[in-house]
Parts: C-alpha cells; structure tokens; sequence
C-alpha cells in the first residue's frame, strides 16, 4: 500500500507550505500511471492530519490521463487506447519503456515516449 507512504510526504510537504496556518483544502494532481488509488489516498490523508493543522481538510484529487507520443509519426495517444491487461498496465507503471513492445497505434513503431500521467502533484493549498 504505497498509498499511505505517499500521505505522509504530502502532508508534510503541504504542513510545511502552510508555515502554520490551517489547511482547509488541499487539491492534489496525480497520473493515471501513477496506479493510486484516489479514495484510499483521500482517506488516508484525513486519518492521519488528524490532530495537525490538516484535519478536517478537505482532499481534492484531479487525476490526469496518461498521455503517450510516437516519436516517429508524431501521434498522440491516451492510455486507454493500448488494448492491455491489469497486468501489463503494472508493468507499464513500473517499467514505462515496456509501452515499446505494444508500438503506435498508428504506424507501429515502438519508438514511444510517456508524455502526460506521471505527475503527482500538490496543485493547491487553502489556508485559513
């Protein structure tokens, strides 16, 4: 559950912006690559500001689709437009240099380039 690692460098990167104000709201930006798990990084979030100047924030997660480029034709594609298993959506967030044995798309070339879906990001915080 690399979730709850991940809510603790958060909140104390949004602790540490917040110099010691009370957080409200905090908005957060994550990829579709990433594989998190929105509700259960939400919730872990709440649980553990409890008792800090975070609790009773609300959480906002923005998940951004993963993105990839052909290097060859230029074509754009989403993620969802690669025809993979569970399994191999892991491997590719693991191992993004994996997308070259499924090629483009459009030309089939496997000269591929992620270019959208790996952030994770806090895109803002509400102080009070």
């Amino acid at each position: 559950m690399h979730e709850w690692i991940l809510a603790e460098g958060i909140l104390k990167g949004a602790l540490g912006a917040a110099k010691g104000g009370s957080i409200r709201k905090l908005v957060l930006r994550i990829g579709e690559f990433r594989q998190i798990n929105p509700t259960l990084l939400a919730s872990i979030l709440k649980e553990i500001s409890k008792g800090t100047e975070a609790e009773g924030m609300e959480v906002e997660i923005e998940t951004t689709k993963g993105r990839i480029e052909c290097l060859d034709c230029g074509g754009e594609f989403s993620f969802d437009q690669l025809p993979l298993t569970a399994s191999q959506k892991e491997c590719v967030h693991f191992f993004p240099s994996t997308l070259r044995a499924f090629g483009c798309p459009k030309c089939g070339s496997p000269r591929l380039r992620v270019s959208g879906g790996r952030e994770l990001e806090i895109k803002s915080i509400v102080v009070q």
